[in-house]
């Protein structure tokens, strides 16, 4: 987890120091709340993204996403425990454009259900 905090910081301050085209910052969270008659009750996070875009030129895009999730695990046939948090990285590309297209590089995001 703090390696992908470090990629994170290092990535925010190489890429806005260039203050002609602000970089953007995203991010949204899937969560619920449980009450339970046990007393346990709260907000569980399930899945958190967060992203960073930035236009380096006229030609040049770059663009990163780092999702944070929470896996459940099977305890017995009728109910499941939840793990600890994990992350990876789910989107890592950049975008060139040229006269006779756009070419991607990197670890491109899919929309996958």
């Amino acid at each position: 987890m703090s390696s992908v905090l470090k990629l994170i910081s290092t990535l925010f301050l190489v890429f806005t120091l260039d203050a002609a085209e602000p970089a953007k910052f995203s991010g949204k969270t899937h969560f619920e709340y449980n009450y339970l008659e046990d007393g346990t009750n709260g907000f569980e996070i399930h899945r958190a993204y967060f992203g960073f875009d930035k236009q380096i030129s006229d030609n040049l895009k770059i663009s990163f996403v780092v999702v944070v999730g929470r896996k459940s695990l099977l305890k017995d046939n009728l109910t499941t425990t939840k793990s600890s948090l994990y992350a990876y990285a789910k989107k890592a590309q950049s975008q060139l454009i040229t006269k006779i297209g756009k070419c991607t590089f990197g670890m491109q995001g899919m929309n996958v259900f």
